[in-house]
């Protein structure tokens, strides 16, 4: 069908005409392209399978400290950003959180269960931690890492894991931290799995 364009144009003028939208040019008229959908709203399929999903979707299926605001550098305390990127992998029944290779300052502590620690998780299921190339350098003293309670199925790999423990001789100067403890009053935790995960100036690796 033909369309009746506007007679005697001016540059960059506008028409629309059944939906489609055309911009004068200065020698014709130049159809415009539709405005796309949210790229993360876009359902795609992936390649050799059949069911079409949201890329926003898509990328959740990994939980990544960074989309939560964790800083790799070092710079800034990064326990709030790590505990928001737990609480929504426990929210949706687990998966996988990602620590991409980096340096995480973990400073600020909470009281739970009259323990001092940075990421207390309580009944969480099927999540795996993982960190190859991660360093979670904690500045705290006398504080868990990763304090869990009636936790199940929860697996840490590949992290390095750096305290301030010191000491002169048989006197301890600073206790560090301990890197995890494991408790059970809400409920029993079980196969807790720690593997490929290295230490160094830290009080305690594990206690339960």
């Amino acid at each position: 069908m033909a369309i009746n364009f506007p007679g005697s144009p001016t540059l960059n003028q506008v028409f629309i005409d059944s939906g489609k939208t055309w911009k004068w040019d200065g020698s014709s008229w130049v159809a415009l392209r539709s405005p796309l959908t949210s790229p993360e709203n876009t359902p795609v399929i992936a390649t050799g399978s059949t069911t079409a999903r949201t890329l926003a979707n898509r990328f959740a299926d990994v939980v990544n400290v960074l989309d939560f605001g964790a800083d790799p550098t070092g710079v800034t305390d990064s326990v709030q950003s790590i505990r928001n990127a737990i609480n929504f992998a426990k929210a949706k029944g687990g998966g996988v959180i990602l620590f991409p290779a980096g340096t995480y300052k973990v400073t600020e502590t909470s009281l739970y269960n009259g323990f001092t620690c940075h990421f207390p998780i309580e009944n969480a299921n099927f999540i795996d931690f993982v960190g190859y190339g991660a360093v979670l350098n904690s500045t705290a003293s006398s504080a868990s890492l990763f304090y869990l309670n009636g936790c199940r199925r929860i697996n840490f790999e590949g992290f390095d894991i750096v305290g301030t423990f010191s000491r002169t001789g048989s006197v301890v100067n600073t206790y560090s931290i301990s890197c995890f403890d494991l408790n059970s009053t809400t409920r029993d935790s079980e196969q807790i799995s720690i593997k490929n995960c290295r230490t160094q100036y830290t009080y305690v690796f594990i206690r339960v």
